[in-house]
């Protein structure tokens, strides 16, 4: 809103100014609780003064995007881009929902705060995104990596502080974004077609990146992103604590846990949890969605056919996945384990004789 307010005012002969950080006035506004403060600003008469920017702007050039400008790092000040750096910000240092739009743009924009006054730090890079945005030379720009007043930068932000940094520059609170040509017809859509490259979560461009190198049967049937794994004491991922989880375990099933009650729930749960490499596997869980494909259902299906002496077909995994679904399936097939032995009929012992005369 600062942004705006500092282009339109100026017809009027007006001008927006930063006063101070205040949070005392919240308490004397008619706003909800939930609402945050950021800080109190004046609007007067323009003095004719320029407007106080104090943001840095750096422009990255990708690899044979831009004619005429080798990829880098570029600062870009007074219309003018001066080369700092060969180093870039690299795909896997953009937010996951953007790593596609990643590979589309010509070119990047950093923004860094030099404001005196940390309350504004964040304000003022919002506010030159806004004037950056509206440039009216056909240019989109999309979020990809921020510095985080938590002290939680993403990667982009991590690494343009190492760019800078190695550069003699002093870091400060940056924003990182993609950019490149927008045609008449995105700039006219009133649609969200052109959020498409960016609608899938981090677990769903995760499975998109495994089918570049996996074969088809590889390919996890549930990604579940976390934000750190169990380790046990000598630092080693803690492959029980992790399967015990309750992220885990919920997401196999998107349900809470219900243990199995029956006989052969009890059965069933115990050889899909070593197939499936996974403890305390509930009634509700489904068997691909916890991870099993084609491969494991078969492994599946062979030990249920040889413990119960049944024969049901693969298929039947596919339209009953849930364990609950299975199991009672299996129920009304079979009441009692029976040996590995078959013991043939008497239709079998009949062929067998005449066989052997």
């Amino acid at each position: 809103m600062v942004g705006v307010f500092e282009e339109v005012l100026p017809e009027y002969g007006l001008t927006i100014r930063p006063e101070a950080y205040r949070p005392s006035v919240k308490d004397r506004l008619d706003v909800a609780a939930e609402d945050y403060y950021l800080g109190t600003f004046t609007i007067d008469r323009h003095d004719g003064l320029p407007r106080q920017d104090c943001t840095e702007v750096y422009v990255q050039a990708h690899p044979g995007r831009v004619d005429g400008l080798p990829a880098g790092q570029y600062r870009y000040a007074d219309g003018q881009l001066e080369r700092i750096s060969e180093a870039l910000v690299q795909r896997k240092h953009v937010i996951a929902i953007n790593q596609h739009v990643y590979d589309r743009a010509a070119f990047g924009v950093t923004v860094v705060s030099r404001s005196k006054q940390p309350w504004l730090e964040y304000i003022s890079m919002g506010t030159k995104l806004h004037h950056l945005q509206r440039n009216g030379l056909a240019l989109g720009f999309m979020s990809a990596g921020y510095s985080s007043k938590t002290g939680n930068p993403l990667p982009a932000a991590r690494r343009i502080d190492d760019i800078l940094t190695s550069c003699g520059t002093e870091p400060g609170p940056s924003y990182f974004f993609l950019g490149g040509k927008v045609s008449a017809e995105q700039v006219r859509s009133e649609g969200m077609h052109e959020d498409a490259v960016h609608m899938k979560g981090p677990a769903e461009i995760v499975k998109d990146e495994l089918a570049h190198s996996l074969p088809d049967y590889m390919i996890p049937n549930r990604v579940l992103v976390l934000d750190r794994l169990p380790l046990t004491a000598n630092g080693k991922v803690d492959v029980k604590a992790l399967a015990a989880s309750q992220e885990v375990r919920v997401a196999g099933s998107g349900t809470v846990y219900v243990a199995p009650g029956t006989r052969h729930e009890r059965w069933l749960a115990e050889t899909w949890g070593r197939l499936l490499k996974y403890d305390e596997v509930s009634v509700e869980d489904d068997f691909f969605a916890a991870g099993g494909n084609s491969l494991t259902a078969v492994a599946l299906i062979n030990k249920i056919n040889k413990e119960f002496g049944t024969r049901l077909p693969l298929q039947i995994v596919f339209e009953r996945p849930k364990l609950a679904d299975l199991a009672a399936r299996l129920e009304s097939d079979s009441t009692e384990p029976v040996s590995r032995l078959a013991l043939p009929t008497p239709t079998r012992r009949n062929a067998c004789r005449a066989e052997g005369k």
